[in-house]
């Protein structure tokens, strides 16, 4: 299910850690951002370009809500 929404299921945790979206979406958003772009780039060795990063916001934001 993580894999589907092109989220890790560290990175799940790490969004369930702070209570979800709340108030704080923009902080929470920024920290998952970190932590997916940290995670991708040990597992390919590649750069996550800001492109790519768009085209995964809109499937987590929905993963998420």
């Amino acid at each position: 299910m993580f894999k589907r929404y092109g989220v890790s299921q560290d990175a799940y945790k790490h969004i369930s850690k702070y209570g979800g979206m709340g108030p704080s979406d923009a902080k929470k958003l920024q920290l998952l951002e970190a932590e997916i772009a940290m995670l991708r780039n040990v597992n390919s060795k590649k750069v996550v370009t800001t492109e790519a990063k768009r085209k995964t916001w809109p499937r987590i934001t929905e993963f998420i809500v």
